[in-house]
């Protein structure tokens, strides 16, 4: 949008008027009255049509303000959503928890009792390995997580891609939802980014 530059009149003896009279009728005077200063440059003319044209821009100014309320209101509003889903997702979490202490009490029984077997296995015919109740001859070590892929992979967590291997990962991904972490370039400020399925987007 062109932005309107307006001028002052420029020149000398700008308040100067000159006074003509016309006629006399009693104590009242007609007169005509001039400019009779210099004019240096002229100043911008402040018209009916200026006038309405800031108006338009303030009306258009306060249409623009009220989307954006609507659009950071229905933001919030999905931010909401996003929150009590994550809280619902935390219960389940404890409650998987607690239910993996129980399982872990009894695991580490039955732990015992198959290492003990695998011992006696093992010392008779070697480890076997199974893959859909079949047993295989070789196997592929990247699909078990060993204590060396935590080397130089702080912060980050373990997934498997589309192949089944186990890499590291910045982003935490629970359904549909993506959270990861991001660096402002600018700023230098880490900003924590929650990534919204299409059909829950705020914006077109």
């Amino acid at each position: 949008m062109e932005e309107k530059v307006f001028k002052n009149l420029e020149g000398t003896n700008l308040n100067r008027r000159k006074i003509t009279i016309l006629k006399q009728t009693g104590n009242v005077l007609e007169v005509n009255v001039e400019f009779a200063g210099e004019v240096g440059s002229e100043a911008t003319p402040i018209t009916a049509e200026v006038m309405n044209n800031f108006q338009t821009k303030i009306n258009n100014a306060l249409t623009n303000s009220n989307v954006a309320l609507e659009k950071f209101n229905k933001a919030e509003e999905d931010f909401t959503k996003v929150e009590e889903k994550s809280d619902k997702a935390l219960e389940i979490s404890r409650t998987a928890e607690e239910n993996s202490i129980s399982a872990n009490t009894k695991a580490t029984n039955a732990e015992s009792l198959a290492s003990e077997a695998l011992n006696h296995v093992t010392e008779k015919q070697g480890s076997k390995i199974f893959e859909n109740d079949e047993l295989i001859s070789t196997f592929n070590a990247d699909k078990k997580l060993n204590a060396t892929q935590g080397e130089n992979n702080a912060n980050k967590i373990m997934v498997t891609d589309e192949s089944g291997k186990i890499i590291p990962s910045s982003i935490l991904q629970i359904g549909e939802y993506k959270l990861y972490s991001k660096i402002n370039n600018e700023t230098g400020k880490s900003s924590l980014i929650i990534e919204l399925p299409a059909e829950e987007a705020i914006y077109e």
